[in-house]
């Protein structure tokens, strides 16, 4: 897998991750690289045949679900606001 990514290590700064959703050893590589400036992580999931095992997990831990729920109120509430606009 490394051998696969050696380009990538060349441009982004890349932290491997063999933790079947392991939070410790997810938060050590994200801590790492945060002191290394970055600002963002994509998280790549190895084995697609287990799609679904770990997603929920993850975004938990990486505070997805606190910001998806907050994007989709957030949605609605405009939505709503335009429908009652539209009303007047």
């Amino acid at each position: 897998m490394r051998e696969a990514a050696q380009l990538l290590m060349n441009r982004y700064q890349i932290e491997f991750v063999f933790s079947m959703a392991d939070q410790s050893t997810i938060e050590r590589a994200i801590r790492k690289l945060e002191r290394r400036g970055a600002k963002a992580a994509i998280i790549v999931r190895s084995f697609t045949m287990m799609e679904e095992s770990f997603r929920r997990e993850i975004e938990r831990m990486v505070g997805l679900d606190i910001e998806n729920k907050a994007q989709n109120t957030s949605a609605h509430e405009v939505h709503v606001d335009k429908d009652l606009y539209s009303m007047a």
